[in-house]
């Protein structure tokens, strides 16, 4: 079952009679079947039909030496799909890598808009509100469902990209207090001093309302002075 120190004892043999056909055989089997080496077991295959040209065998030889063929043949497209296999693995792991850090600069971006601070050189577009004209109806009904919305006499200019001023008919809640509809640039401060309030009037009279995130077209309570 030495089947390594069989292989050395007939290449040792072969060295002295290049030509024995039986050595040839020996080999060829050994290197088919227990070296799994199928390149030098067609090249002994192919010595031995070569020095015993009328073998009775040498049709199952032939038969041997196809099927080595196609064993070499296996292994050699199997190494190259593989490598090309691990190409792809690496161009797809490389794209991974790439948009992880995309996805990231996303969340950090996100994150900190939220947090109410927005990196430097970003560009935000203020929302407008498109046709939008309020008729509140009586004071119950507007604690019960929020005001009514009606698109009859809106006009929205829109000038380069830029949002501009949303025209809001004015209706008064109650006998006390009016409406507002934010605009580009405004402030609590700055809505105050056009009706000649108080801030501290101004955001009490709109309890809900972020005085650092004023939305353009978010309709305001204006109470009386």
């Amino acid at each position: 079952m030495d089947y390594k120190g069989a292989i050395e004892c007939f290449e040792k043999s072969l060295q002295v009679n290049p030509k024995s056909g039986s050595a040839h055989l020996e080999l060829a089997c050994l290197y088919d079947k227990n070296e799994s080496d199928p390149a030098a077991a067609i090249y002994h295959f192919e010595r031995y039909l070569k020095f015993q040209q009328n073998a009775g065998n040498a049709d199952v030889i032939r038969q041997r030496i196809l099927a080595c063929k196609q064993d070499l043949a296996r292994s050699v497209f199997a190494g190259l799909e593989t490598q090309a296999l691990q190409n792809e693995f690496e161009k797809l792991r490389i794209e991974n890598q790439r948009l992880r850090e995309e996805l990231e600069k996303f969340k950090s971006y996100y994150d900190t808009k939220r947090g109410g601070v927005m990196p430097e050189n970003t560009l935000v577009t203020p929302r407008v509100m498109l046709s939008t004209n309020y008729n509140f109806g009586n004071q119950a009904s507007t604690q019960r469902s929020g005001p009514s919305v009606n698109t009859d006499s809106t006009s929205v200019h829109n000038n380069a990209g830029h949002a501009a001023t949303s025209s809001v008919t004015r209706s008064s809640i109650n006998d006390s207090a009016r409406s507002y509809s934010v605009k580009a640039g405004d402030t609590p401060s700055s809505i105050a001093r056009q009706y000649g309030i108080k801030v501290e009037v101004l955001l009490a009279a709109n309890p809900r309302i972020d005085e650092r995130k004023l939305r353009v077209g978010q309709l305001l309570k204006i109470p009386a002075p």
